[in-house]
Formats: C-alpha cells, structure tokens, sequence
C-alpha cells in the first residue's frame, strides 16, 4: 500500500499520525522538524531521521485509513483537471458552432461579386474562369484572419522554432505537403467556380451544399482510412456513418432539386 502512494500523500499523512499522537506531551516545537540527538547534526542525518520518523507513523494508521486519506486526494484532483477540460469544451463547441455559421460568407461572396465577373469577362476571362477573380479577393480575406492569428500565437508561445525541428529532408517534406495541401484545396474551389458557372443561377444555391457535403465526406472518408478512428468506440463509429448517410441523402436531394 506505501508503494501506491506518491511522496507528498506519504508526508502529510506521516506529519498528521505523529502529531495526533504526540498532542499530549510537552514537545518543544522543534522536535517536529529535528530528529531526537544532537541539533547540531548533519543535514543527511536530519534527513534519514525524519525519513524513518514518517514511514513509522504511516506504519501505524490503519488501510483503511490510508485508503480513505488516498481516495480523497485522488478525487480532488480528478475534480481539479476535470472542470478546465470542460470548460474547454464548451468554448470550442462554441467555436465550431460559430465556425459553422459564418463559413458560408465565403460563397455569399461569391453569390454577389456580379461586377467583379463582368469586370474580369471584360478583361478576357472566360465565363468559367471569370470567378478566379473573386476567388483572389475573398481567399485573401480568410488569409489575413488566419496569418494574423497564426503569427499571433507563434509570437507568445514562442514556437517559430518548430518548423525547424527534425532533420533538414524531414523539413523540406513538411514544407512540400504544405503546398501540395493548397494548391489541392485552392483547385477544388476553383472547381466548384467552374461547376457554378455552368449550373447558372443555381449554382452558389445548390452547388454550395453539395460542394460542402462532399468536402466532409472526402475528408472524413480519408481520416477514417488513415486509422485516426482506432480506439473509438462503436457507437461513435455508428454515430458517425449515421451523419454520413443522411449528409449523402440531403446532396442527392439538393442534387435532385429544381
């Protein structure tokens, strides 16, 4: 049972026992800091002694006792770690809610930029490129946000040094699947422009969904082939096939609209 138990819950139950049992002799206060003998002793024999001293007040409380003292400590601090967890949860929840509503400002963008597509077809774009233009504009919006705050945290958590960690091959692939993950993610946006344009007055009303629907799709699909989902349960892997299919059926309907 004493090997269970972390050095600070051993101290303080051994300094409890031993002044509960020595509360009715007149004991000069400093005996509860120096062992018996000479106070001039070394700091090592001061050490041992109170070593001793504790392991055999702990000796004579009783288990029961010492898994009481155990328990409530460990409770203590599960309490202690569990409510910033939680409190940390719902503000990312909140987060994700808001991240969800104003995602869309992206396509609305697109929806209403009508001048900026003549002002490029004018130019010499064609009707399926023409949105290319809107596209530089609006993306640029959603970089500064996210550069901003990005340079924001590496500059107080002082973390610029990690994309340096690793060796120099380790590096340069990092960097490389960095830009291979934007021009992926600024080509199928560009898609969809094309795809929006051809659809005509619903394309940012219908294609958008279904643009939406099939990014979470591709996205969780691959995350679920990578093995980021060993170790959950089945009712979370139920759960989620559950949100896949009805996301599937709402594009075929969207898909099937008029």
């Amino acid at each position: 049972m004493l090997n269970n138990m972390t050095a600070p819950q051993t101290l303080r139950l051994g300094l409890t026992c031993d002044q509960r049992n020595n509360a009715s002799s007149p004991r000069d206060k400093s005996a509860l800091l120096f062992p018996r003998g000479n106070a001039s002793s070394s700091p090592l024999s001061l050490l041992s002694g109170g070593v001793r001293r504790t392991q055999a007040a702990v000796e004579s409380i009783p288990e029961a006792e010492l898994l009481l003292g155990s328990s409530s400590i460990q409770g203590d601090l599960d309490d202690a770690e569990s409510a910033p967890a939680k409190k940390s949860f719902v503000f990312g929840l909140v987060l994700c809610f808001c991240s969800g509503v104003f995602s869309p400002m992206l396509n609305v963008g697109i929806a209403f930029g009508d001048k900026i597509e003549d002002a490029s077809s004018a130019s010499g774009a064609s009707d399926s490129m023409k949105k290319n233009l809107l596209w530089a504009l609006v993306v640029t919006g959603g970089f500064l946000a996210n550069g901003i705050y990005s340079i924001y945290l590496m500059q107080t958590q002082k973390t610029w040094g990690n994309f340096y960690t690793g060796t120099t091959g380790q590096v340069v692939h990092d960097l490389l699947l960095s830009i291979f993950m934007g021009f992926l993610w600024i080509s199928g946006n560009v898609v969809y422009g094309i795809g929006a344009t051809m659809m005509g007055s619903l394309g940012t009303v219908a294609g958008w969904p279904i643009f939406m629907v099939s990014m979470v799709l591709t996205a969780t699909v691959v995350s679920m082939v990578a093995g980021d989902y060993k170790g959950t349960s089945n009712t979370t892997v139920l759960l989620l096939c559950v949100g896949l299919t009805i996301l599937l059926a709402a594009t075929i309907v969207v898909a099937l609209g008029s």
